[in-house]
């Protein structure tokens, strides 16, 4: 299991394209951070993700079925 846990560290801008290079990454957690904008769309390329959390930040827009 891969995880990254960046929740509740103040983080503000977008989420970074190249997170979809982490192809063993099984948990993303970028909760209760100051992100904004999109949900990137290269989420969609980590075949293993079993969890993610996005909650408590600004993103704007539509997460559509692609990333799921």
């Amino acid at each position: 299991m891969y995880l990254i846990y960046l929740g509740f560290n103040l983080i503000h801008g977008t989420v970074l394209a190249g997170l979809g290079n982490l192809e063993n990454l099984t948990r993303l957690s970028l909760d209760n951070n100051n992100f904004k904008g999109n949900v990137n769309e290269s989420i969609s390329k980590l075949q293993r993700l079993q969890g993610l959390q996005l909650d408590g930040n600004k993103f704007s827009g539509k997460i559509t079925y692609v990333l799921f």
